[in-house]
């Protein structure tokens, strides 16, 4: 047992060993050592950094980093009469609020039209808990494989493509089909963003023809 007093703090704190690295060791923690680093960094090297930014042109040039009152030295005339209407203002944020901006009306005959279509179980069913418990085996099976050997896996993202269950893991529910089959790399593709939500809990794939997949990778 090593014990040392932090060089940023003062405080006193133990190290399990005293080999090379305990002894050159200063900080008691990640936090205290770039504490102390920001605070002692020379003039010579927050020069350096300005210029590898901006330059001279950089309201911080040769500014003290420790000077509480730096921050008032920078200039804020990039959008000096730059001004968006309110109309455009209101116009851009209802874009982004999707269907956070539905009235409860439209949310209520939203929920109760997909009941009605299969694609939402009532809040209060007990068959809905039992999926939620079969879709988290499906994605445990799906994580299992190597998804880059599906053709467009290198776009995957937000926005680009998304993973898909051929056969969808609610008819897999439905049907009573093993999570693992629903999760297999024969039922797995890469579609792009806008197909995967229209295709919803749809089938891509007959569930005779998933079974008949299976053997292909035995």
């Amino acid at each position: 047992m090593l014990e040392k007093i932090c060089k940023n703090c003062n405080n006193t704190f133990s190290l399990p060993r005293a080999g090379k690295k305990e002894q050159a060791r200063l900080f008691c923690g990640p936090i205290c050592s770039r504490r102390w680093t920001a605070n002692n960094r020379s003039e010579t090297w927050k020069q350096k950094a300005s210029l590898a930014k901006q330059g001279e042109k950089n309201p911080m040039f040769g500014v003290s980093q420790n000077n509480p009152n730096s921050l008032a030295n920078l200039t804020r005339s990039a959008w000096t009469g730059k001004h968006q209407s309110v109309e455009s203002n209101e116009k851009r944020s209802n874009s982004m609020k999707g269907k956070s901006s539905w009235t409860e009306e439209s949310k209520k005959k939203y929920i109760q039209t997909g009941i009605e279509q299969g694609r939402f179980w009532k809040p209060d069913d007990p068959e809905y808990v039992e999926f939620k418990k079969y879709r988290r085996k499906v994605y445990y099976w799906t994580s299992k494989n190597n998804l880059n050997v599906l053709e467009n896996s290198d776009k995957r993202g937000r926005g680009r493509y998304h993973l898909d269950h051929k056969y969808s893991i609610a008819e897999g529910f439905r049907n009573r089909v093993p999570p693992k089959i629903i999760g297999s790399i024969d039922n797995l593709e890469f579609l792009l963003y806008t197909d995967n939500i229209k295709k919803g809990t749809s089938c891509s794939i007959t569930l005779e023809k998933l079974y008949g997949l299976q053997p292909s990778r035995n």
